[in-house]
């Protein structure tokens, strides 16, 4: 698996680390899950215009806020599908 940004080039850094999890012999839908995320992750910097490589912790907190709230891409290829929202992130006990 390869994750390219905008302009089709590869995303070195997140490459290298999908091909550190299949050297480990982790098992493809663990690479498939881990692309998307980081896909995500990556998506979300360039479009805030964040340097993905180094969060502050505010930008972090704004993006736990973001993935909450905006809806998540549909599954369904019907028109009209019920609109899906991630959970609130678990806060661990003090």
């Amino acid at each position: 698996m390869v994750i390219d940004d905008e302009d089709l080039e590869l995303h070195v850094e997140a490459c290298a680390y999908l091909a550190g999890l299949r050297g480990a012999g982790r098992a493809f839908n663990t690479e498939k899950t881990y692309a998307g995320r980081i896909a995500l992750y990556l998506s979300y910097c360039r479009g805030h215009g964040l340097d993905w490589a180094g969060p502050s912790l505010p930008q972090l907190m704004a993006m736990m806020r973001w993935l909450v709230e905006e809806p998540m891409p549909s599954r369904s290829r019907k028109p009209g599908a019920a609109v899906r929202y991630r959970s609130e992130p678990v806060t661990p006990p003090a």
